[in-house]
């Protein structure tokens, strides 16, 4: 039996771009050593992903999508009560994916999780690993340590992890 890992990922197909490619030639070349765990809804503007059925119905790995990885990125800072209910949402984001992970694991026995995304998705490292005892990974992309947002202007996030 083959040790099978899953992958994490908010940028997948049917997104376009470099990482969303990367993460989907990572799960071809696996074929079924990988399960990936992606959105429907795209993170950048809330919009349902086009074409996510017909991706996954020809992916030779398993697909499976929550709605939302990780919270709809603002367009300016939110303060106050926008603030609040930003990380309501994150909170319960979070929530609903970690049970889909801890779900995913115990019936499917992964020895290993890849993360695709740090900033995101570095809350989980410590989580994961205390939770299931399984390797937790991560493939980061440059942009992410470099470019600016305005939720994190002091890349507070990227020293933490």
């Amino acid at each position: 039996m083959t040790a099978k890992i899953l992958l994490i990922a908010n940028n997948f197909p049917p997104v376009r771009g470099g990482s969303a490619v990367v993460y989907d030639n990572m799960a071809r070349v696996a074929g079924a050593a990988v399960d990936v765990l992606a959105s429907r809804v795209s993170y950048l503007d809330g919009t349902f992903l086009i074409g996510w059925r017909e991706h996954d119905r020809r992916a030779p790995y398993t697909v499976r999508r929550l709605r939302l990885l990780r919270t709809i990125l603002p367009t300016d800072a939110p303060t106050g009560w926008a603030r609040l209910r930003l990380m309501a949402a994150d909170v319960a984001i979070r929530a609903r994916l970690l049970a889909s992970i801890l779900l995913m694991t115990r019936r499917e026995h992964y020895a290993a999780i890849c993360l695709g995304e740090l900033l995101a998705s570095g809350w989980m490292i410590r989580v994961l690993r205390r939770l299931l005892w399984v390797r937790v990974i991560w493939y980061v992309h440059d942009e992410e340590s470099t470019t600016r947002d305005v939720y994190d202007p002091g890349k507070r996030r990227c020293r933490a992890i």
